[in-house]
């Protein structure tokens, strides 16, 4: 086993999200451990989540690689040379990426100088293009390890792409995430950005349509492109009084766990971190059976949370009522969802990354 003294972590921004979220506990836990740890960023965005005083945080000012289009390809050989001479100066054991673009920068940057890299994906790829698959078929059977998030996607990912040296383990829980759950107040809530794949068009119109959920308030966590669109489905259904899309906030599952069920409506998940809060913090859920598996490998349906057909609307309302209803079946929901800890704490998982990067 080779000992790691070490790391630099990469990720393209530092904006709120799960991978940012998980990449950023990763490296606290690292620096903890005594282990040199340096992150890179590719933007210049704020910084959303606290990294640990002894933690280097370099942000190269790479906006461009980021967004979407092509100028990111364009600008790669000089982005890949500012990558590799960031590298080098850190001189680290590992070199850790998350997501697709930081992914082949890290395998192009560092692979030449002898690196060790290892990758990782955060999203399922039917939502990559054909040049993204190209580079990924590259590319991805060159790193020295690849970590998945779920079962489900290693296996949309390993044969496709020729990838041998891999391991799942998946996203950490820390306390910071489990708040004090005292009451229960007559809210649904969700969280994430609000893009199509997030699909809160189908939980807003459901919720609208059941007359069960008359009496309940749905918040909307989360900023993106579609906020003006959403912002129109609720004033043409009428439930501007009941339906609130209430932006970014830091630990909003945390702060607002009185939410009696929190729904994830996703039709594309790498790993849904915001359903693990909300079973950490005890509520019960209501997630969509994304094709992939990814969340069926997380909730037993009616066990410790719902499933619902993804993108069926009726199914959804139909679970969302059945979720608020004061049942014996809820509270043994609620108590099941707890056990979510005892998978994912922080401390198991990152003994996990530690012991898969010094092989």
């Amino acid at each position: 086993m080779r000992q790691i003294n070490k790391a630099l972590l990469m990720l393209p921004s530092f904006v709120a999200g799960g991978a940012e979220r998980v990449l950023v506990i990763i490296a606290n836990s690292l620096a903890e451990r005594n282990i040199e740890t340096t992150i890179v960023v590719y933007d210049t965005d704020s910084e959303f989540y606290k990294l640990a005083d002894n933690i280097k945080l370099v942000r190269l000012n790479m906006p461009e690689v980021k967004r979407g289009g092509y100028k990111k390809y364009y600008r790669m050989p000089y982005n890949v040379k500012k990558v590799r001479s960031v590298v080098r100066e850190a001189d680290p054991d590992v070199v850790i990426s998350f997501s697709y673009i930081t992914n082949v920068m890290a395998l192009l940057a560092c692979k030449k100088i002898g690196k060790k890299v290892v990758i990782s994906e955060r999203t399922d790829p039917v939502r990559y293009n054909r040049l993204q698959r190209l580079f990924m078929s590259l590319l991805y059977k060159k790193a020295d390890g690849f970590v998945y998030q779920t079962n489900a996607i290693k296996r949309r990912y390993s044969d496709k792409y020729g990838i041998k040296n891999s391991v799942v383990i998946y996203n950490p829980v820390t306390s910071d995430q489990i708040g004090e759950r005292s009451k229960k107040e007559k809210i649904v809530l969700s969280v994430g950005r609000l893009i199509p794949e997030k699909n809160q068009e189908l939980l807003i119109r459901a919720f609208a349509t059941s007359e069960k959920l008359n009496e309940y308030s749905l918040h909307i966590y989360g900023d993106g492109p579609l906020k003006v669109q959403l912002q129109e489905l609720i004033k043409n259904l009428n439930v501007e009084n009941r339906v609130k899309l209430c932006g970014v906030e830091l630990d909003p599952i945390k702060r607002h766990n009185e939410a009696t069920v929190f729904a994830l409506t996703s039709y594309v998940e790498g790993f849904p971190n915001v359903l693990i809060e909300a079973m950490a913090n005890g509520i019960v859920c209501v997630a969509s059976d994304i094709e992939s598996g990814v969340v069926r490998e997380i909730i037993q349906d009616g066990e410790n949370g719902y499933l619902f057909r993804n993108r069926d609307v009726e199914d959804l309302r139909n679970k969302l009522e059945k979720a608020v209803a004061c049942s014996a079946e809820n509270k043994r929901i609620e108590v099941n969802a707890v056990k979510v800890i005892d998978v994912m704490n922080v401390d198991h998982i990152v003994n996990k990354w530690i012991d898969y990067i010094q092989k």
